[in-house]
């Protein structure tokens, strides 16, 4: 079709069909390179976010330490002999002092419910890190936790005279303290037997439906290769972080660090309280 122009007669100008394609062709490999940058770049941003969130964690421990005469927070159990039943998460206990503020029917319900906790949803977030994709048992009820207190057990749990438990890590859960009947307390290390605090950890990460915030079961992990609990092999989940190799550490002197499993066992023991382990 011809127009006329200024006194002239001109073919309009557009694009033929093959240089539509060409153009089209150009963008679709613009995006194809561009794709994978940006995916690295979401899930870095992840990893710091998750990070920053696992510092917090330990600003609130701190505050914990500084009001508890040195020891960090246990998880605690009674579900036989109180009515109602008590479910106290180590989480529960750091409610004073990351906004929370639960009152006690809060910090004693087996798990807590997202309906009581609604209007607190960004701080109960905290404890969930963003590259995490696996939706909590019950999802529709529980909030998912992430975090979890590094055990290092030796063998069968037991206690000594003095009512320690043989684990080495700083932590252990009221789950997996079972000695006859009655309340179930968890146990924890005073910070003054922590030989190394920047080499030991505080919180691991570890991929689990039931760890549930709130609850003080599904707390714990052992050290990444120790049987069925331990880290790598308790639900064959991959690291959440680098393509599936490495997960964030949170050490007991504050500063996160991003390792492989392998990392946390050599040239040293990063999962027990004992130094030269």
């Amino acid at each position: 079709m011809l127009m006329r122009v200024g006194g002239s007669l001109r073919r309009p100008i557009a694009f033929t069909l093959v240089e539509l394609l060409v153009v089209i062709g150009i963008i679709a490999i613009m995006i194809s390179i561009l794709l994978p940058s940006l995916n690295k770049a979401r899930q870095a941003a992840a990893t710091v976010q998750c990070m920053s969130q696992m510092r917090q964690i330990g600003i609130f421990m701190q505050m914990y330490l500084n009001d508890n005469a040195g020891y960090y927070p246990i998880s605690y159990a009674d579900g036989a002999a109180a009515t109602p039943p008590i479910y106290r998460g180590w989480d529960d206990l750091l409610s004073r002092y990351d906004g929370r503020q639960y009152n006690d029917a809060e910090q004693d319900s087996t798990t807590l419910r997202k309906d009581i906790a609604a209007q607190i949803r960004a701080t109960n977030q905290l404890y969930l890190c963003p590259s995490e994709n696996l939706a909590s048992a019950s999802d529709d009820l529980y909030y998912l936790r992430t975090y979890m207190m590094p055990t290092a057990r030796n063998g069968v749990v037991s206690l000594d005279k003095w009512g320690v438990p043989n684990c080495k890590g700083v932590w252990l859960s009221a789950s997996n303290i079972i000695f006859g009947a009655g309340p179930r307390k968890g146990w924890s290390a005073r910070v003054s037997r922590i030989k190394d605090t920047v080499g030991t950890l505080l919180l691991v990460e570890e991929r689990y439906a039931l760890n549930r915030l709130g609850g003080s079961y599904g707390t714990l992990i052992d050290d990444p290769w120790s049987g069925s609990a331990g880290q790598q092999t308790y639900n064959g989940y991959p690291p959440l972080h680098s393509r599936g190799t490495q997960w964030n550490y949170l050490m007991c002197d504050g500063h996160v660090a991003l390792l492989a499993p392998k990392e946390t066992k050599q040239p040293h023991n990063m999962w027990s309280i004992e130094a030269n382990d």
